[in-house]
């Protein structure tokens, strides 16, 4: 599905951590898309795990020092980006708008010539 959606054009695709660190998924996002990397601190991620970890089957039954040595062992893989996004102090409104920003700008380096 992600790399039938990574090859159409102008579309959003929001993988979650874990799909991309499947090697195989993350070349390809690489390869077909813009990728951004929304950066949260540990102190910041932290302070989200009580929103967080119902839905999360691989954080339930752990610990708080194994959750943050998943997080900081999911680091070097979500190190393969595009563009980084330094969310820590940001709202999400703030967010999407950097992104939006950002995409406007490669639009306009990058469109094809007509």
């Amino acid at each position: 599905m992600i790399e039938s959606f990574s090859q159409q054009q102008l579309k959003i695709i929001s993988v979650g951590g874990g799909a991309f660190l499947q090697e195989d998924i993350r070349n390809i996002c690489l390869s077909n898309c813009i990728v951004f990397y929304l950066d949260l601190s540990w102190e910041y991620w932290k302070e989200r795990i009580g929103l967080l970890i119902d839905s999360r089957p691989v954080l339930q039954s752990r610990s708080l020092e194994e959750i943050e040595e998943l997080f900081y062992t999911r680091q070097e893989i979500y190190s393969y980006h595009h563009s980084k996004v330094n969310t820590n102090d940001l709202d999400v409104d703030e967010v999407a708008d950097f992104i939006v920003d950002s995409l406007k700008v490669a639009w306009d380096i990058y469109e094809p010539l007509k």
